[in-house]
């Protein structure tokens, strides 16, 4: 229920005690004068900006709501700074500066949800607070505001791990890997937040279109796994709307999500089967188990003047087994294999192949600069050493070389769009001279 209250003053002439004029907010219930921020530390109904691209980061702050230990952490983190701001506070932040103050003026900049969210004052005032935090380390944000980028730098356990601080395990999930008796990999950690959503919160995506609510490349939170008439339903949020609950059936959605995340919160006391599973991971996914099932699909394969190549499915099988490898095996392999090398850069694969990196534990942090280097490397001098094969000038490859190296080579993190954009420009380039080279014949 709501009170409205109206002042007939036309009759009437108020003549103020002092010329100076307030501007303020109650602290008591959060009135709202002049503009500001109205936060309580409680997340509400709320809908993501119109340009932003924190999904992964509103995914993650809905289902910290859903937990106990998620919801003290989101109270203790945002409160009124009694100007119409707010200050945020995030334990996890790295160096001294935990709290982030975002002034009245700053939040109504914001408030009408062209580029961050609109409709709960506290979510708004956390995403300008990682604006703040991002900042102060250093990170540029674009004009349109965080994007998945910006996110990954927040540290390992990304927004969680800045609200929550320590005790955080964060697992990487790729749906699309099995277990050595056949059961979906999403599925054993599945189970283990649907005996235990408390202490979880889970941000999933999907690999393909089902509508205009459920889409690629975009994130959710896992709400609840739930039985009706016999059948077994998953719950999860859209960020886009907060409130609105959307159900797929259980088998769909384990065949239908795509990569995922699991924060286990209160990690000091681990889960022991999930704690069982990673340590297995290495054993279950290598690249040599990996390299033996290529060979048996030998009669897939097919010559062309660029040598061996393989086809789409078995190039997806084998980025999918390279995942849960060691990162030094990782590297020894790629040097190695020139076949993969070739098959990405000619086929186009640059941008599939360096995105799949992205999702790795290692992520794109400043601190794994040299393993960025290491991995991406051999596919540039690979490119480069087959460029030369069609008489592609020095100006052209100077140019690709030098575009990919200032990404590498970023102290923060590394815009992987800007050596897919490279790669795609110089492979273009490369496609050109070789259609010349070879007077027009196709194959």
């Amino acid at each position: 229920m709501s009170l409205t209250v109206s002042f007939d003053t036309q009759n009437q002439k108020i003549k103020p005690k002092s010329k100076t004029t307030i501007r303020q907010t109650n602290p008591v219930i959060g009135e709202k004068l002049n503009g500001g921020a109205k936060v309580n530390g409680i997340i509400e109904h709320f809908k993501q900006g119109e340009k932003a691209g924190d999904c992964r980061a509103l995914a993650q702050l809905i289902g910290l709501s859903f937990t106990t230990i998620g919801k003290k952490a989101i109270k203790d983190s945002v409160r009124p700074d009694r100007m119409g701001g707010a200050i945020v506070t995030f334990k996890g932040a790295k160096g001294t500066q935990k709290e982030f103050r975002i002034s009245i003026e700053e939040f109504n900049r914001y408030e009408n949800g062209k580029i961050y969210s609109k409709g709960d004052d506290d979510v708004l005032c956390i995403e300008i607070a990682m604006v703040k935090y991002l900042k102060s380390l250093g990170v540029k944000i674009p004009k349109d505001g965080i994007q998945g980028h910006e996110v990954a730098e927040l540290g390992e356990n990304e927004l969680v791990g800045l609200l929550m601080g320590e005790n955080i395990q964060r697992y990487d999930i790729l749906a699309c890997m099995y277990d050595i008796n056949g059961t979906r990999n999403v599925e054993i950690y599945l189970k283990e937040f649907e005996k235990n959503p408390n202490k979880f919160i889970c941000e999933i995506g999907f690999t393909d279109n089902f509508d205009d609510e459920i889409y690629i490349n975009h994130a959710y939170a896992l709400k609840r796994i739930e039985k009706k008439n016999g059948k077994k339903y998953v719950i999860f949020i859209n960020p886009y709307n907060s409130t609105k609950e959307l159900k797929m059936e259980y088998t769909q959605f384990v065949n239908s999500v795509d990569n995922t995340a699991l924060y286990e919160l209160n990690s000091n006391q681990r889960n022991r089967n999930l704690l069982n599973f990673e340590n297995r991971k290495s054993e279950l996914w290598n690249l040599e188990k990996a390299e033996l099932e290529l060979k048996q699909v030998e009669k897939n394969k097919y010559q062309s003047k660029d040598g061996l190549w393989w086809d789409g499915n078995e190039y997806q099988a084998f980025t999918n087994k390279i995942k849960y490898a060691k990162i030094e095996d990782v590297k020894k392999y790629i040097n190695n294999f020139s076949d993969l090398q070739r098959y990405i850069i000619m086929k186009n694969y640059a941008e599939t192949y360096i995105s799949k990196l992205d999702h790795r534990t290692m992520g794109w942090s400043s601190e794994k600069i040299q393993d960025k280097k290491d991995i991406i490397q051999p596919f540039i001098d690979s490119a480069i050493k087959h460029a030369k094969l069609y008489g592609i000038s020095d100006k052209d490859i100077n140019e690709f070389k030098n575009a990919c190296a200032k990404e590498l080579n970023a102290k923060f993190y590394t815009n992987q769009s800007k050596i897919i954009e490279a790669f795609e420009k110089f492979i273009k380039i490369v496609e050109n001279a070789k259609e010349e080279y070879y007077e027009g014949c196709h194959y």
